[in-house]
């Protein structure tokens, strides 16, 4: 995953040398088909956008007529990238998107945590791949596709911002979050800072009502877990869509990016397991099943494990919901 350090300084790159990018953005034009980006270093890859080439085209057109403005100074205590990480756990934890955390706070609420800022203050969110590099990160919050106000294009080259802090981790539904703290100058509270570093970060508000990101529900139901798709990696083929972590053999379980796939009574399965029936292995017993396989939470079971198992565990009989593979 990528440091907030390398982001940090890949910005600053890009606000001494606004121009240098323009080669870059003019190359993607290229590789759009509609809405769709195919990005030529990963082959077979699609990248669904909001506006197509429109906010790459309007990227261009803003660099051009961009002046260089000085680059940020990494912080010099540790303030900002703890109100980096407070949203980044509450973001990542809870899956959703925003700069508005689910206790309510705001960029410059956070950064007040552990400090103080004068003049302005500013905050970037990224959320992609854990393999994107800080390069490509900045790009594309510079593009800033779907963000009508531009705000995290407008903050990368706001003059007024000289230091920042940031921090990167983890998110259940994109796979990683960049959290980069923007302000004019700031100055760390000692105390507050101590007790931040011996309590570690505040527990994340619980989030009510379904996850929402900014493509709400527009990218459908994965084929095999039959939860909605909200970003992220995303796999589509001829016999369904699905979360890029789903995507994996039905019996042995193997990544199937890159690999020829066989369908195997309607779920995917790599050719090996194809050539052999797909004995799966029963979640109860560990034996293979042979036949209809039932799955409660994605696990198979023989019918007569998963019985027993309901049995033993409730009293009664559980209710089976899920279908024959």
């Amino acid at each position: 995953m990528v440091s907030p350090e390398a982001v940090i300084k890949s910005i600053s790159s890009a606000r001494l040398n606004p121009a240098a990018l323009v080669e870059t953005l003019q190359r993607r034009l290229g590789h759009f088909q509609g809405h769709d980006y195919h990005p030529p270093e990963r082959r077979g890859a699609r990248v669904c956008t909001k506006e197509g080439d429109r906010a790459v085209r309007g990227a261009i057109e803003f660099l051009l007529r961009q002046p260089p403005v000085g680059g940020l100074d990494p912080e010099r205590g540790v303030g900002l990238r703890y109100a980096a990480e407070d949203h980044c756990i509450d973001r990542g934890g809870s899956g959703t998107v925003g700069h508005t955390g689910a206790d309510g706070s705001l960029p410059s609420d956070r950064q007040s945590r552990y400090g103080k800022f004068s003049g302005r203050c500013g905050e970037c969110l990224w959320f992609g791949r854990p393999d994107a590099t800080a390069a490509q990160i900045v790009l594309e919050l510079i593009i800033d596709d779907g963000v009508a106000s531009r705000s995290h294009r407008k903050a990368i080259f706001d003059s007024s911002f000289r230091v920042a802090g940031g921090c990167a981790g983890s998110h259940c539904t994109f796979g990683c979050c960049v959290v980069i703290e923007l302000a004019a100058a700031y100055v760390d509270d000692a105390g507050r800072s101590a007790e931040r570093a011996r309590t570690g970060p505040p527990r994340p508000a619980a989030h009510s009502g379904p996850v929402q990101t900014q493509w709400g529900r527009s990218l459908g139901l994965c084929s095999l877990c039959h939860n909605p798709i909200l970003g992220g990696s995303v796999i589509e083929t001829r016999d369904g869509t699905y979360h890029r972590d789903c995507y994996r053999c039905d019996g042995c379980g193997v990544d199937l990016k890159g690999q020829q796939v066989a369908n195997c009574n309607g779920r995917p399965c790599c050719l090996s397991c194809a050539k052999r029936g797909v004995q799966v292995d029963c979640s109860g017993c560990g034996k293979p099943i042979a036949g209809t396989v039932l799955r409660v939470a994605g696990k198979p079971w023989h019918r007569q494990c998963l019985d027993a198992w309901g049995m033993a565990a409730s009293g009664r009989r559980i209710r089976m919901a899920s279908g024959s593979r």
